[in-house]
């Protein structure tokens, strides 16, 4: 049975170590419980346990049997969602766009069984942008609103100069951390990312989905948000075009919601 196992450094690897997380087999076999109810597709399962270490800090470990997904890139033959993750994950952190902190990757074959195994840190301090906490935080401080949306914008912006499609930019997947006047923003569940060669094809896919999913923001918040990403103070013929576009898209998208729930 072939195992492949990837340690992010040696550091990190005898972190795991210490937590009797030493090789693929001994996390596969693991007896935490599920974070969170297991997904069941695919012909196959995947699952979220989370494992505190001796420091008292937490990291999730990603368990998944026979979840694939095919792609030309790969022939058409079947790969673990949790590996396209995994390369997604190194790929931000090459080109600095902020998103989780890889630990370890493995994978192997066990009786025609693909397995796979992601080991991220916890984002310790860090809640999403759907989450109550950060919805009422900006609900009360208008300062705070502004600042948390242009720091998510001059990330996704980041995220679309260097050509990278999140494909499900919804508020779950945004997690802030608000520090005095710092803000940091990360971008998780880099399952479905893909690079495109132009950047307008990032740009309506992504920013559709945000501004389709956020609840709570409106169309000032829509506006500031793009201000910021296409760095103008003001916008320019081009930019209120494609705002237009958006908010059409979304009018249209609600539209067709409420006719289906009627």
């Amino acid at each position: 049975m072939k195992t492949f196992d990837f340690f992010e450094n040696e550091k990190k690897k005898q972190y795991l170590i210490k937590n009797k997380l030493k090789n693929f087999q001994a996390i596969w076999t693991l007896d935490i419980g599920w974070f969170e109810e297991r997904n069941v597709r695919r012909g196959g399962w995947s699952g979220v346990s989370r494992h505190t270490a001796n420091n008292g800090k937490s990291l999730f470990i990603k368990r998944q049997e026979n979840h694939c997904c095919r792609a030309w890139s790969s022939f058409f033959l079947p790969v673990a969602t949790f590996y396209r993750e995994f390369k997604n994950i190194q790929r931000f952190v090459r080109n600095d766009i902020p998103t989780l902190d890889l630990l370890y990757y493995g994978q192997r074959k066990d009786e025609g069984k693909l397995q796979a195994i992601l080991i991220t840190d916890e984002l310790d301090g860090y809640l999403s942008l759907d989450s109550v906490v950060i919805k009422e935080q900006l609900d009360r401080d208008f300062k705070l609103r502004r600042a948390v949306i242009k720091k998510i914008a001059e990330v996704v912006s980041l995220m679309h100069e260097r050509h990278f499609q999140h494909n499900c930019l919804y508020e779950k997947h945004v997690f802030i951390k608000v520090l005095h006047d710092h803000i940091d923003v990360r971008l998780i569940d880099l399952e479905k990312v893909k690079w495109k060669p132009f950047k307008a094809q990032v740009m309506y896919r992504d920013l559709g989905s945000l501004f389709r999913h956020s609840s709570g923001w409106n169309n000032r918040d829509c506006l500031r948000f793009f201000l910021f990403y296409q760095k103008e103070k003001h916008l320019s013929n081009k930019s209120k075009k494609i705002l237009n576009t958006f908010f059409e898209k979304v009018k249209q998208k609600q539209i067709k919601s409420n006719k289906s729930d009627a």
